[in-house]
């Protein structure tokens, strides 16, 4: 008897901090009520199956970075309504990679999240899990100190840790073009056993760009770069802390290096020692 009731008791525990964690990503839970505003939530909460139905054919970029639901809010004051969509990833580096091939360098970034911008009437920004996007149709001054408003809110109701992928501190800083770094989830250049890479672009020896791969081990990263060799012909083994080239016939030339467990390269240098500069400078930031 003793062993049943141990047993439920352990079960319902279990049971309680499953329905705490869906609580946690309920839609309702993720919108704050605001001052002065009246709160409708979407009952309708998108998943990978129906994104499709919303996004006017924009879904296949969210679902590279492993989107997982979609909670969507309005809030109204009058006649006006500021909508509000919040777009949760399987990690912080997908939530990254999507708010990246999203944004411009030319908006007005703001300090909120990690990273957000705004423009007439809109307020982007992401933080860990989350890509939020606010918008509304009814732009002034007055619409515009709203939107920060409920941003704000916001933030504090998800909770979430706001830094940057660890591995965007290894790019250089010298020579980067601002706000060019973007997140690949997965099939690099094109080739599935490349996996996701962090780019950068620099505009030093007429503009290339570099590229970081994070692999699990050493052994890993030479057993892609291998493979990479041997998609292009190449026969000899990839030498750690050595800068190779690979003669891609779709990439073109890319000086590649092996740096503990990273894969790293610069793609469209037309200088070789600039390149291995560039890379160099990683290795060194690695060290």
């Amino acid at each position: 008897m003793k062993l049943l009731i141990t047993t439920l008791i352990l079960m319902n525990s279990i049971l309680s901090d499953l329905g705490a964690a869906h609580a946690m990503y309920s839609g309702r839970e993720l919108f704050p009520g605001v001052s002065g505003w009246e709160l409708k939530v979407i009952d309708r909460i998108y998943t990978p199956d129906d994104l499709w139905d919303i996004t006017d054919g924009a879904a296949g970029a969210y679902l590279a970075y492993d989107f997982v639901d979609l909670n969507l809010a309005e809030y109204r004051q009058g006649e006006i309504i500021v909508h509000v969509e919040l777009y949760r990833h399987s990690t912080p580096e997908n939530t990254f990679g999507i708010y990246a091939s999203e944004r411009n360098p030319d908006y007005s970034f703001i300090n909120i999240g990690t990273e957000g911008y705004c423009s007439e009437g809109i307020l982007n920004f992401f933080t860990g899990y989350y890509y939020v996007k606010i918008y509304t149709v009814s732009n002034n001054q007055e619409t515009g100190a709203a939107i920060q408003l409920i941003a704000g809110e916001l933030m504090q109701t998800l909770g979430q840790e706001s830094y940057w992928p660890s591995e965007l501190k290894l790019f250089p800083v010298t020579g980067k073009v601002e706000r060019s770094e973007q997140y690949i989830s997965r099939n690099f250049l094109g080739f599935d056993f490349l996996g996701s890479a962090f780019t950068a672009d620099y505009s030093d020896g007429g503009g290339f760009k570099l590229f970081i791969i994070h692999g699990k081990k050493q052994e890993d990263v030479e057993a892609m770069f291998a493979k990479y060799l041997a998609f292009t012909g190449q026969t000899k083994d990839p030498d750690p802390l050595a800068p190779t080239i690979i003669k891609d016939p779709y990439n073109g030339d890319i000086t590649g290096m092996i740096v503990q467990n990273y894969l790293i390269g610069a793609i469209g240098c037309r200088d070789k020692e600039t390149g291995i500069k560039y890379l160099e400078n990683i290795s060194n930031n690695l060290s």
